[in-house]
């Protein structure tokens, strides 16, 4: 299943993102959180509800969820 994200492609099932036709390195967690916000499109999520999906064995900071978000945003191209 793949899904447009502005200019970008998020590819789920290769778990490749493309912005522009090129591939666009993601780390893992950044790519498990685009999925997660995607298969959850249309609703308001919590910062707990996207800790708990993206870090679910794993006890992190709101900071390594700001920093994923951060990574997210610059992957697909929004800068804002």
């Amino acid at each position: 299943m793949s899904q447009q994200i502005g200019s970008a492609v998020l590819d789920l099932d290769l778990g490749t993102l493309r912005r522009d036709g090129e591939i666009v390195p993601v780390r893992p967690k950044t790519f498990e959180l685009l999925a997660f916000l995607i298969r959850n499109s249309g609703r308001v999520l919590s910062k707990d509800e996207l800790l708990r999906a993206v870090w679910p064995d794993t006890m992190v900071t709101e900071d390594s969820l700001t920093q994923c978000i951060r990574d997210a945003r610059k992957s697909i191209g929004d800068e804002a």
